[in-house]
């Protein structure tokens, strides 16, 4: 195991989404994922873009927002930081990005493809049964945007 992936791995067994994940799914996750820095107002996803890729905020701070159907206005729909995952609600729907992430400061991001993220999901159905949780609850969250 690699000193980065260790690194990783403690660091996310402190955050409830990883905490009961086992040491094999968590090596998975810590080295099939690619470091990626954003800066301070940088878009990490687009509103409407088709792309599945997913990430893990590894430190920094973000806001998701979304157009309100009615008015076409922008509304802040959360602010995530360390520990959260951004991305899951296209990988679990397979559908354009239903909303836009901003990185509110420097942000270091874990990267995952859509072939790695859905073979992580494939092969540890307890990430993946987090994920579909978490992107329900974010769903929901949108449902007055429509």
């Amino acid at each position: 195991m690699t000193r980065l992936a260790e690194k990783i791995i403690q660091y996310l067994k402190k955050f409830e989404m990883f905490s009961d994940l086992d040491d094999d799914c968590l090596f998975q996750i810590a080295s099939r994922g690619k470091p990626k820095i954003v800066n301070a107002g940088e878009t990490i996803i687009q509103e409407g873009e088709n792309d599945l890729n997913f990430y893990i905020i590894l430190n920094g701070t973000v806001q998701v927002w979304a157009t309100e159907f009615a008015t076409g206005e922008k509304k802040l729909i959360n602010t995530l930081s360390s520990g959260s995952i951004i991305g899951e609600m296209a990988i679990v729907a397979k559908e354009p990005r239903s909303a836009s992430v901003l990185a509110i400061d420097k942000a270091l991001l874990m990267w995952y493809d859509n072939a790695t993220i859905q073979q992580l999901l494939n092969d540890y159905p307890i990430f993946q049964k987090k994920i579909r949780r978490i992107g329900g609850e974010h769903f929901s969250q949108n449902l007055f945007l429509t």
